[in-house]
């Protein structure tokens, strides 16, 4: 879980790594989940289809469980002394000789390359490329492999081998990442810093930083660059997480931040070139759901009041129910709602309930919709985009979205490695999304790095919101909506 050669602070030393697996392995106890049981929640993170099977994500995909990755090779066996050979009247062959001077046969312990290799040739969504393609690129990294010595190596191998085959939901993930997204699809507040890192040309960001949380609290804010954490360098830091997004696509890595509560950081922070700052930054049990509470506002806008709030993630209950509570007290006098949908996916059975709250069928909404989506928005929250312009429930605006709508599988591949891959498609949604993304009725760029928390999205919902509201329009999507205004 941490990367080789790094030291913590000397209150952090010694355990750690053991105080962190321990707590996810009480979580699961208390949860009432074996390993199996927790495979299934995390086919949520699938999203999709489950809204064409509407069954549980993992129902037929249960969590394998190959044997554990040993970094060690083989042990040897000595070869027999022919001299303690039993007595023969012959004169021993040279062959028969050759025959006691080898050691047993021995299967090879499967390393993690092998583990990997075995699921993507077996059940890798894309069957032609698996048998055409795929063997050459095995044969190329292999090697490769072979030379790499600690399990950081392995994993980047891996990663640069998984990068070459074209399909989304495609990447290695640590337990603790892993472990960390069933929790939040379950809506179960975590030790956390209420934020996560992404990697910008070997710089560091704060990403995501989640409204309420212990990060923004603290003074944090998106675009800061993290120069120093606890005045050690970020990317040897034993609290920085394997990377956790996907091989295959261009986007950079982001990371969690490792963490038990109470544990405390001194974030270095540039702000804007040339103005360097220390936050500290106390963990503490958090959640996106938690955060998708925090954010609900509303916004003064001349004499219109604008509904806002911020979908982390679409969790596998409460969603609806929480829109439904908000649009019908505190946004029941607003003129519009903003619906932010920048971050990870979810869960994809949760989306109908959620089209019924915004178009009025099961809530007494009736007002204009905005929803805003970036570079980063994926997964269930495109199928969100997607369907609430061609349903004609919202207007997009943002960037193009990620373009990873594709079924995923999660499998146990070495020890603490997770291996998410597709093993089929979902007609629907991967052969209009997958690759593609898609495209808001208003293009507007996002805030990178040094943004002191601008918000440019935010504005232009804004700006578009008072604009249906003046038209009149309750819905405001075109149902074929090419990226321009």
């Amino acid at each position: 879980m941490f990367h080789a050669g790094t030291k913590l602070n000397s209150h952090e030393s010694g355990n750690l790594a053991e105080k962190i697996q321990g707590r996810y392995r009480e979580d699961e106890q208390s949860a009432g989940l074996s390993t199996t049981e927790i495979g299934n929640p995390m086919n949520y993170c699938s999203l999709f289809y489950v809204l064409v099977l509407c069954v549980a994500f993992l129902g037929s995909h249960a969590l394998a469980q190959p044997p554990p990755t040993t970094l060690q090779p083989p042990p040897t066996v000595a070869p027999t002394n022919i001299e303690e050979s039993p007595t023969v009247e012959e004169p021993m062959s040279e062959e028969e000789s050759k025959k006691l001077d080898s050691p047993p046969f021995e299967e090879p312990i499967p390393t993690l390359f092998d583990n990997v290799v075995e699921k993507l040739e077996n059940r890798f969504v894309d069957k032609d490329f698996r048998e055409n393609e795929l063997p050459a690129i095995v044969e190329r990294y292999q090697e490769l492999f072979a030379h790499a010595v600690t399990l950081r190596q392995q994993r980047e191998v891996v990663n640069d081998l998984l990068s070459n085959v074209p399909a989304t939901h495609l990447g290695l993930l640590s337990d603790s990442t892993y472990k960390k997204l069933i929790a939040e699809l379950m809506s179960r507040p975590q030790p956390s810093f209420g934020f996560e890192l992404i990697n910008l040309d070997g710089k560091y960001f704060a990403h995501n930083v989640l409204e309420g949380g212990p990060a923004e609290l603290a003074g944090v804010k998106r675009g800061d660059r993290v120069v120093l954490i606890d005045n050690q360098l970020v990317d040897t830091h034993a609290r920085l997480d394997w990377r956790s997004d996907d091989s295959y696509l261009a986007d950079p890595p982001v990371h969690y931040l490792l963490c038990e509560e109470g544990d405390r950081i001194v974030l270095n922070i540039e702000r804007r070139w040339g103005e360097k700052l220390q936050v500290p930054v106390t963990a503490s049990p958090y959640s996106t759901f938690l955060a998708a509470k925090a954010s609900a506002r509303i916004i003064e806008a001349g004499d219109k009041k604008i509904a806002y709030i911020h979908l982390w993630m679409i969790h596998i209950g409460g969603v609806a129910q929480l829109l439904k509570e908000k649009l019908e007290s505190e946004f029941a006098d607003c003129d519009a709602l903003i619906f932010d949908l920048r971050g990870r996916g979810g869960n994809g059975m949760a989306l109908p309930g959620i089209y019924d709250v915004i178009s009025g069928k099961t809530s007494t909404w009736d007002k204009p919709v905005v929803a805003l989506v970036n570079k980063y928005s994926r997964s269930a929250k495109e199928v969100m985009a997607y369907d609430m312009k061609k349903k004609n429930l919202a207007l997009v605006v943002g960037e193009r979205t990620a373009g990873a709508v594709i079924p995923a599988t999660f499998t146990r591949v070495g020890s603490e490695t997770m291996l998410m891959f597709p093993t089929f498609r979902m007609p629907k949604y991967t052969d209009a999304i997958e690759g593609i993304g898609v495209a808001p009725d208003v293009l507007v760029q996002d805030a990178g790095p040094y943004s002191m928390g601008a918000d440019p999205l935010l504005a232009a919902g804004l700006e578009s919101a008072l604009e249906l509201i003046e038209e009149g329009r309750i819905q405001g999507a075109s149902t074929e909506g090419d990226g321009s205004r």
